[in-house]
């Protein structure tokens, strides 16, 4: 309501990732065994990648599609839910092979010594 629709999503995708940073790291992926800076880099890459996503498909729906099939009402809301809805997996598969991915020393280590 108080900004345009495109600054919107990045607003709230920046943040969305704060939580979610903190909420990942502490229920959906195991210690990385890397330094917190560096899983906040790759996490902000994916969020980028995923920002990215989620701002091309809502603001396609909304300016394009949407309108094609005369779809008005609520069609921001629609838009971004399913936006976000896409990017859902590009973005937990992105946060497991890169942010929270094992160290590769360490995961090295723990083939050798067999844990």
């Amino acid at each position: 309501m108080f900004v345009p629709f495109e600054l919107a999503i990045i607003l709230s995708q920046i943040c969305g990732m704060a939580v979610a940073y903190l909420l990942t790291k502490l229920f959906v992926f195991e210690d990385s065994g890397r330094k917190i800076h560096s899983e906040l880099f790759r996490f902000t890459l994916v969020n980028l990648i995923s920002l990215a996503q989620v701002w091309i498909v809502a603001v396609g729906l909304l300016r394009f599609i949407l309108p094609k099939f005369g779809i008005t009402s609520h069609a921001e809301f629609v838009s971004h839910f399913i936006a976000l809805m896409s990017s859902a997996p590009t973005a937990f598969i992105g946060h497991r092979k890169l942010s929270f991915a094992p160290d590769a020393a360490i995961a090295a280590d723990a083939v050798t010594t067999g844990q």
